[in-house]
């Protein structure tokens, strides 16, 4: 049989597990699946394969609350833009100046995470129940195993469950595209609004509980205007965390005019080294600046993954694989992948300082949108990543697409385990989860029963984090609803700012610092 007729064979295989065939069709095709010992090989490996994906979808949803998850997703879609969908192989575009969705509660954020993948298959709702398979032995050959008409039967039903499913998230995700509106495009702050007060920062934080519109506030308090942020960059007295600061507002070129004079001052500085690199990789007549620019971060940070991810999206920009899948070896060795969220939201404080905004006014709306572009540039690095890995699978490439796919899910681990912002920790789990989703099709291409185990144990380790990860937004919301005055939020300003929001609350939600502040003399019974 010619690679044609396979790949024909195969189609009309998956439309007849999915249900999708007319009783004559399906009766054709039972008929020469009976008379091909080919056929028959090929339906028995694609019905364990489903037996497998159905598995991990059965693992998810015994680990998440029993809500309509359908709903919650299509819910969460209609006002936040998915994170790892929809990219180029070529060069990115430019880090998204949007926020994100910063305080969802633990439905919406299992959602967020987890709605494009694989697990999905496995959903539930009011009417429908998955029924998982029969454990299978890991030494089992699929084309061996025992096969079991119910189990197929609700297999089949799933299914279709799932094919509905996934065109109501395609058509919801399609439709929401412009959801939250970038900054540049927000309308104009209101004129008593433009200088905002503590009170009026926490009310936009209590806003965006519930609405974009509070989280757009923010935002835009927290960036400087293009014209005040070239301002700062030629003032001569100008620190040069102030003048990062300015950076962060700006893009490209003019991004890096600004920080090739901060690292010129100032050779040790990490983050200008980051951002720096950071706007190179946003214009791409200027790779060959960038890729001179990575050793140089190389080697003040020589602990942070994330130089040597970045070198690998470039040296895979420029065909060179070899040097893409040593710099991604080498960054799998590393203890960790920072994007300098803490050292950023430090230097957006100075900026804004700088510019006029009061002290407390200007901390504050810092550490309360710290970790947001970092969280956009993290996701946007491990999709374009695994964009290039799926070229590779497409031309069955399988052990260079394993290699980058796998990277990629390091990547998300070191994220996530080393992250001091919650909005870090979140685009860890994205990273990972979006990992997994091509580590499944790549397993199930090269009929391995064993990394698709493996992936279902990853997915209910996500799942449980993501569960802890929307505990804490619960808790995060509950804190900011508080009657709290000036000095109430100020220390919680200048606590996010030494150590990040993660640091604010224990493993079981309670608040790290209630003991500090009662010795300030501010109230806490609320808070117990």
């Amino acid at each position: 049989m010619n690679t044609g007729d396979m790949e024909r064979l195969h189609e009309e295989l998956v439309a007849l597990l999915e249900g999708q065939l007319d009783p004559e069709e399906a009766e054709r095709l039972q008929a020469r699946i009976d008379a091909s010992e080919e056929c028959r090989r090929e339906h028995a490996w694609l019905k364990s394969a489903y037996a497998d994906l159905d598995a991990m979808g059965a693992a998810f949803a015994s680990c998440v609350p029993e809500v309509d998850l359908t709903d919650a997703v299509l819910r969460a879609v209609t006002r936040t833009e998915r994170p790892v969908t929809g990219i180029s192989s070529r060069r990115p575009a430019p880090p998204r100046r949007h926020p994100a969705r910063v305080w969802i509660g633990l439905a919406a954020a299992a959602a967020v995470a987890l709605a494009g993948y694989a697990v999905f298959r496995g959903l539930r709702d009011a009417e429908q129940t998955v029924i998982p398979p029969a454990p299978v032995a890991r030494d089992q050959h699929p084309a061996t195993r025992p096969e079991d008409p119910d189990r197929d039967a609700d297999r089949l039903r799933v299914a279709k469950q799932r094919r509905d499913f996934m065109k109501e998230w395609e058509h919801a995700k399609d439709a929401s595209g412009t959801a939250v509106t970038p900054p540049e495009m927000t309308p104009t702050v209101p004129p008593d609004l433009a200088n905002p007060t503590l009170d009026d920062i926490v009310a936009a934080r209590r806003e965006g509980m519930g609405t974009e519109s509070g989280m757009n506030r923010l935002m835009q308090w927290a960036s400087l205007k293009r014209e005040k942020a070239l301002e700062l960059a030629q003032s001569t007295d100008a620190s040069p965390q102030v003048l990062v600061g300015a950076a962060e507002s700006l893009t490209g070129g003019e991004a890096a005019q600004i920080l090739l004079a901060v690292v010129g001052q100032a050779p040790g500085n990490a983050q200008a080294q980051f951002e720096l690199a950071k706007a190179y990789s946003e214009t791409p007549e200027e790779e060959p600046e960038e890729m001179a620019q990575l050793p140089s971060w190389h080697n003040v940070d020589p602990e942070n993954a994330l130089s040597y991810y970045m070198e690998a999206r470039l040296r895979l920009e420029q065909g060179d694989v070899q040097g893409a899948l040593e710099a991604l070896r080498i960054a799998r060795t590393l203890p960790e992948a920072s994007a300098y969220a803490l050292e950023s939201a430090l230097s957006k404080t100075e900026a804004l300082i700088a510019s006029g905004m009061p002290r407390d006014e200007a901390r504050l709306v810092s550490a309360l949108t710290a970790g947001i572009d970092q969280y956009n540039f993290l996701c946007d690095l491990g999709k374009n990543l695994i964009e290039y890995g799926q070229d590779f699978m497409a031309e069955q490439d399988y052990e260079t697409a394993r290699e980058i796919f796998e990277a990629v899910q390091t990547l998300g681990q070191q994220v996530e385990e080393t992250s001091q912002f919650s909005q870090e920790q979140l685009a860890g789990l994205d990273v990972q989860a979006a990992a997994i989703d091509v580590l499944e099709e790549l397993y199930t291409a090269i009929e391995s029963p064993e990394g698709i185990a493996q992936l279902t144990t990853q997915t209910q380790d996500i799942v449980a984090n993501i569960e802890k990860l929307g505990a804490f937004f619960t808790t995060l919301d509950q804190l900011f609803t508080s009657e709290g005055g000036a000095d109430f939020f100020n220390t919680i300003s200048e606590l996010i700012l030494q150590n990040g929001d993660l640091s604010l609350f224990d493993q079981n939600g309670n608040l790290t610092i209630l003991d500090y502040l009662a010795n300030l003399g501010i109230d806490v019974s609320a808070l117990q």
